[in-house]
C-alpha cells in the first residue's frame, strides 16, 4: 500500500446547481479546500491539467487561491464564466422577454414556437401548448402527452390523438433548420460531417425546427453582450434537455451511447427555455476570472487556458506551479459530441472545430483513456518542480477507471504517495509526487504475487470481506510503491493498462483463492476465517466512543472526518455503514439530520441495566420452564446464560447491548448448543446490514444462529405463554428482517 494513506476528505453535496450538472463528474465540495488547507500555504498557481469540473476551479478561487486551468472545451469554460458571476433572475428575465417579444416573420417567437407542441386539453378540450410528449421507438411515434391546461386547470399524462402524431410527424430530417443546426457545426465539405449528423440524430426534428427558431433569432438580435450570455445560458440548459437521450420516467440523461432508451421525452422547447430562469444559481460570490494569458489576482481566481495541458506547457508561465490538480473525466464520447454540437450552435465552426478529434472517435474505451491520461500527466513533467504535490480526485469510480488511472499516472513518471478511497460513494482520493526517470532493475517479484499477497493482506487486515474497489486499489498501490509500474517506462500505457487488468482479473479469481459475492461486490479469501474484530465491527465501536464522548450533540461532519482519521486510506468506512451505525445509537436533533446525539437507552448506565434486566428476565423464564440457568464467563460485556434439562443444553444466550457479532461467533470452535444472541431492536437494521455485506459471517449464522431482540422478550416474559416444547418459535417471531407495521424492527 501506499507509504501515506491519509484521512478520506469527506466533502459535501454541491451547494451549486447548474442545468449541466448530469454530464460533469461528481464532485464533493470541499475536499479540494480541505486538502489545501492540509498543506503549507502555495506560493504559486495550482494548475488543473484536465479541466473537467467547473465547480473545481470556483471551490478553489473561493478559497483565496489562484487557479489555472486548461479547458479545452468550450462549453466548460462559459460554465466556469456564468457560474463565476451568477446571472440573477431579473435579468435571466430580462433576457426571456427579449426573445419572447422578438419576431418570426409576423408572429411574436413565443407563441409561434408553443404552437409546434399545440394539442388539445382531454378534460375541456381547450387548445394548449403540451409540456411534453413520450415517444416510442419503435413505433417511431408519439403514445403519450403531458398536459397542463391554464383554463380547467387539469394536469397530467394522457394518450396522444391522431393530431398529436400527424403535428409531431410532420417534420423531417431534410428541413433547412436541419441543415443549418450541422453547417453551425461543420460545412458539408468537412470530413466530421457525418459525425455531426449522427450526433444531431438524437434530436427530434421538431426540436430541432424549435431551438434554431431560437438560435437563428439569438444570432441576429442585436443586444448588448451581458444579455446575450444570458440567452447562451438559457440556450444551453434547452440543448441539455430537449434531446430524446432523456427516458420518459426520468429527467436524467442517459449518456452511455448516441440512442434514444425505448421510451424517451420530446419536452416543450419554449417551456425548458423559459423554465432555465430557474435552473441557474443567482446568490453566490463572484469570482475574478482571467482569460489567458493574463492570471488571477493575489486573493483569489482563475485564468481559463482555452486548450489542452499540452499546449498550455508551450506557453510562457511567470508564476510557479505549486500543486497540480488532476481530475480526469470519464471517456464519455457522448457528453464531448454534444459538447461539439452545442458548441457549434452557440458560436460558430470556429467553436466546435476545438472538439473536431472527439467527434470521430468511435470509442472511448478504458485503453484510450488511459494513453489519454498518461499523455496529460507526461506533458507537465517539465513545468513542476520533483517537490511538486499532484492531487487527484476521482467520482464515480469504477475498478477500470481505478486501473487505468493509476497506470497512467505510474507509466507518466508520477509517483503514487497517498490514497484513500470510499467504495460507498465510490470515490478516491490521490497524492503523487514526480519520479525520477531512470531505468528500473528487475525485480525478483512478479506482479501477479505481489497482487496476490497485496489482496490477501488486505482482507486479513479487515477481518471481513471487502468491496472490488478497494481490493483492486490495495494491488495497484502495492504494484505502485513496489516499482512493478515503471515509471518513464519505455513500454506503451496502453499495453501495460491491458497487461495489469488482465492480472488483475487472473489473479483476484477463485483459482487463486479468492471468493466473489456479486450482490455486496465484496471479496472474501479461502483461507482466512472470519476476524475477531472486523472493520465493520471497530467502526461500530469508535462512532459510540465518539458519540459517549460528546456532552450534548455532535455534527455528523465531525463524527465523519473524526472516523476517516481513525481509519484512513483503503480502510475508510462506506458512508452507508456510517448512516446505519449513526441510527442505531442516535438519533438527529434536526431536521437536515446534520446534529446527532445519543439516544437515552445506549446511554452507558442505561445499557447496563437493560442486560441485568434481560438477563434477568432469562433466568426468570427458564426456571419457570423447569431448566437449569447458569451463568458463564462473559465475553467482554456480553452476558452469557444456558438453560439445561436432563444435562443437555436446550438454549444458550448470549446477551449484547451492540451490534458485535464476531466476538462471539468467533470464539467458539465448536457451535455452542442451541445459540441465541439477545440485543437492542435497535442493532436490528446494523446487523442485518453487516450480514448483507459478509456472507462468510451469514453463512456462520445461517447455520443456526438465531437473534431475540431485547423488545420481543419483555413481550414474552410479560405474557407468560411459553412451554418447553414452544420457546424456540415464539422467540422468532419478531425476526431481524420482519417489517410489519405492527412489530416494527427498531
Amino acid at each position: 500500500m501506499p507509504k501515506n494513506n491519509f484521512a478520506y476528505i469527506r466533502g459535501n453535496r454541491p451547494s451549486i446547481r447548474y442545468p449541466l450538472e448530469d454530464y460533469y463528474p461528481g464532485y464533493r465540495e470541499g475536499v479540494l479546500k480541505v486538502w489545501l488547507e492540509r498543506q503549507p500555504p502555495p506560493p504559486g498557481l495550482l494548475l488543473d491539467s484536465f479541466g473537467s469540473n467547473p465547480l473545481l476551479a470556483l471551490e478553489a478561487a473561493r478559497s483565496g487561491h489562484r487557479y489555472l486551468a486548461a479547458v479545452n472545451n468550450p462549453i466548460t469554460r462559459f460554465l466556469v464564466k456564468t457560474l463565476a458571476t451568477p446571472p440573477q433572475k431579473d435579468q435571466l428575465n430580462a433576457a426571456v422577454a427579449a426573445l419572447a417579444g422578438s419576431f418570426k416573420g409576423k408572429e411574436r417567437l413565443e407563441p409561434h414556437v408553443l404552437s409546434l407542441y399545440e394539442t388539445e386539453c382531454p378534460q375541456c378540450g381547450s387548445p394548449i401548448s403540451a409540456r411534453a410528449f413520450i415517444w416510442s421507438r419503435k413505433k417511431s411515434l408519439p403514445i403519450r402527452k403531458i398536459c397542463r391546461c391554464p383554463d380547467c386547470g387539469d394536469q397530467g399524462e394522457y394518450q396522444t390523438t391522431e393530431d398529436d402524431v400527424e403535428r409531431a410527424l410532420s417534420y423531417r430530417d431534410n428541413s433547412l433548420y436541419h441543415a443549418r443546426a450541422l453547417t453551425r457545426v461543420a460545412s458539408p465539405e468537412d470530413p466530421i460531417h457525418p459525425h455531426v449528423e449522427k450526433t444531431l440524430s438524437i434530436y427530434p426534428p421538431r426540436a430541432v425546427y424549435a431551438l434554431f427558431t431560437l438560435i437563428n433569432k439569438y444570432t441576429a438580435l442585436g443586444v448588448e453582450e451581458t444579455m446575450k450570455r444570458h440567452l447562451a445560458a438559457l440556450l444551453l440548459n434547452a440543448f441539455a434537455h430537449c434531446h430524446a437521450l432523456l427516458p420518459a420516467d426520468s429527467k436524467t440523461p442517459l449518456l452511455t451511447e448516441l440512442k434514444p432508451p425505448g421510451q424517451y421525452r420530446e419536452n416543450n422547447v419554449w417551456y425548458v427555455f423559459e423554465e432555465g430562469v430557474n435552473s441557474w444559481p443567482g446568490e453566490h460570490t463572484p469570482v475574478s476570472v482571467q482569460n489567458w494569458p493574463d492570471l488571477p489576482p493575489r486573493d483569489g481566481g482563475i485564468t481559463l487556458f482555452p486548450g489542452r495541458s499540452r499546449d498550455l506547457i508551450k506557453e510562457s508561465i511567470s508564476q510557479p506551479i505549486s500543486l497540480i490538480v488532476v481530475a480526469p473525466p470519464h471517456p464519455n464520447p457522448v457528453f464531448w459530441s454534444l459538447s461539439a454540437l452545442w458548441s457549434g450552435w452557440l458560436w460558430g465552426q470556429e467553436s466546435a472545430a476545438a472538439l473536431r478529434n472527439i467527434l470521430t472517435l468511435s470509442d472511448m474505451d478504458w485503453t484510450w483513456y488511459a494513453r489519454a491520461v498518461e499523455g496529460n500527466l507526461s506533458s507537465l513533467s517539465g513545468l513542476v518542480d520533483v517537490d511538486t504535490t499532484w492531487f487527484g480526485t476521482l467520482s464515480g469510480l469504477n475498478p477500470s477507471f481505478l486501473s487505468a488511472t493509476l497506470t497512467a499516472a505510474q507509466s507518466a513518471g508520477i509517483s503514487l504517495q497517498g490514497l484513500a478511497l470510499n467504495s460507498r460513494p465510490a470515490q478516491a482520493q490521490l497524492s503523487w509526487r514526480q519520479a525520477p526517470h531512470e531505468d528500473q532493475p528487475p525485480r525478483a517479484i512478479t506482479r501477479k504475487t505481489k497482487l496476490l499477497d497485496a489482496g490477501y493482506q488486505l482482507l486479513k487486515d479487515a477481518g471481513e470481506p471487502c468491496h472490488t474497489l478497494t481490493l483492486y486499489a490495495a494491488g495497484l498501490s502495492a504494484l505502485a510503491d513496489s516499482g512493478l509500474i515503471p515509471p518513464g517506462s519505455k513500454t506503451p500505457v496502453d499495453k501495460i493498462y491491458q497487461q495489469i487488468s488482465q492480472e488483475l482479473d487472473e489473479t483476484y479469481a477463485y483459482r487463486q483463492g479468492f471468493l466473489y459475492y456479486s450482490e455486496p461486490d465484496t471479496w472474501w479469501h479461502q483461507e482466512l476465517n472470519p476476524g475477531v474484530s472486523p472493520l465493520s465491527d471497530q467502526v461500530e465501536i469508535e462512532l459510540v466512543q465518539l458519540l459517549v464522548g460528546q456532552d450534548q450533540s455532535s455534527l455528523r461532519k465531525q463524527l465523519e472526518d473524526q472516523l476517516f482519521a481513525a481509519f484512513p486510506g483503503l480502510l475508510t468506512p462506506p458512508a452507508d455503514l456510517i448512516s446505519v451505525c449513526l441510527e442505531s445509537y442516535a438519533e438527529p436533533l434536526d431536521i437536515g439530520e446534520t446534529k446527532w446525539t445519543l439516544k437515552t437507552g445506549d446511554q452507558p448506565e442505561n445499557r447496563v441495566h437493560d442486560l441485568k434486566e434481560i438477563a434477568g428476565h432469562l433466568q426468570k423464564i427458564g426456571e419457570e420452564l423447569n431448566f437449569q440457568t447458569k451463568q458463564l464467563p462473559p465475553i467482554g460485556q456480553v452476558l452469557v446464560y444456558t438453560w439445561t434439562a436432563g444435562g443437555e443444553t436446550q438454549a444458550t444466550f448470549f446477551i449484547s447491548a451492540s451490534a458485535l457479532l464476531n466476538k462471539i461467533i468467533t470464539r467458539h470452535t465448536e457451535q455452542p448448543p442451541h445459540p441465541w444472541i439477545v440485543l437492542p431492536g435497535s442493532r436490528a437494521k446494523l446487523v442485518a446490514h453487516k450480514l448483507k455485506h459478509n456472507p462468510p459471517l451469514a453463512d456462520l449464522i445461517a447455520d443456526s444462529w438465531s437473534f431475540l431482540k431485547f423488545r420481543h422478550l419483555r413481550r414474552l416474559a410479560e405474557e407468560g405463554s411459553l412451554t418447553p416444547e414452544n420457546f424456540p418459535e415464539r422467540f422468532n417471531l419478531d425476526p431481524l428482517t420482519y417489517d410489519a407495521p405492527q412489530l416494527p424492527l427498531i
